[in-house]
């Protein structure tokens, strides 16, 4: 294990869950209509789904290994192309409070509401197999044990996006409103975008590519 792999986790799980789609309005609505601790239990719903999505997509991508070492341009350019439409969904997505539904109830329903709702969408997979791919991630994670820490950063860095929006929410409960989640949805749009703008032209060897040859020793300790 190193600390690349722990630092990229938890910076790859913090990206995906800053855009604000159904999920984050969800954990939202728990907040507001509730109070913080129920949206700590809804962020910590979505951060579980999103670890389990993670350790999925390497457990695909490991079957695939062979084909990615030979066509790592190709997948460099799909990854980045990806970043590239979910940047600019993100960034002209409008969140709006009242659509979101909340149908369970209590802490263990505010997990279980966000859990299903992320894991009910299986793009999320197709999104961590490509930030996996094209960032090279894949190259850190060695062996089992590393494979299971990079998806356990994955949802810890999810769950820390989580914490700071509930926590903000919770202490401008009065003053929030649906244009500040709008524009964090602009900022991070615009990010996304730039990031697989910039693994499209390292793809094709237009920019110095960061990542790690992709060799995941699975079968060793």
């Amino acid at each position: 294990m190193s600390i690349a792999l722990v630092f990229g986790g938890l910076l790859l799980g913090f990206m995906a869950a800053v855009p604000v789609g159904p999920v984050g309005l969800l954990i939202v609505q728990r907040t507001l209509r509730q109070n913080r601790i129920a949206g700590y239990a809804a962020g910590l719903g979505a951060a579980a789904a999103d670890l389990t999505y993670s350790f999925l997509a390497l457990l695909g991508l490991r079957l695939v290994q062979n084909l990615l070492d030979r066509e790592q341009i190709w997948f460099g350019l799909a990854g980045g192309a990806l970043l590239v439409v979910y940047g600019f969904r993100t960034f002209r997505e409008r969140p709006r409070l009242g659509e979101a539904r909340v149908e369970f109830t209590g802490l263990l329903g505010a997990f279980l509401s966000t859990f299903f709702l992320t894991v009910a969408n299986p793009l999320n997979l197709a999104l961590f197999a490509g930030l996996f791919t094209s960032s090279g991630l894949m190259g850190l994670a060695t062996g089992r044990g590393s494979a299971v820490v990079l998806a356990v950063c994955v949802g810890l860095g999810a769950f820390t996006w989580w914490m700071i929006l509930t926590s903000v929410v919770s202490y401008f409960r009065v003053r929030f409103s649906e244009r500040l989640l709008a524009v964090a949805n602009r900022v991070s749009g615009v990010l996304i975008c730039l990031a697989g703008l910039y693994l499209v032209a390292a793809a094709v060897g237009w920019l110095p590519a960061w990542h790690f040859k992709p060799q995941m020793a699975w079968m060793s300790v």
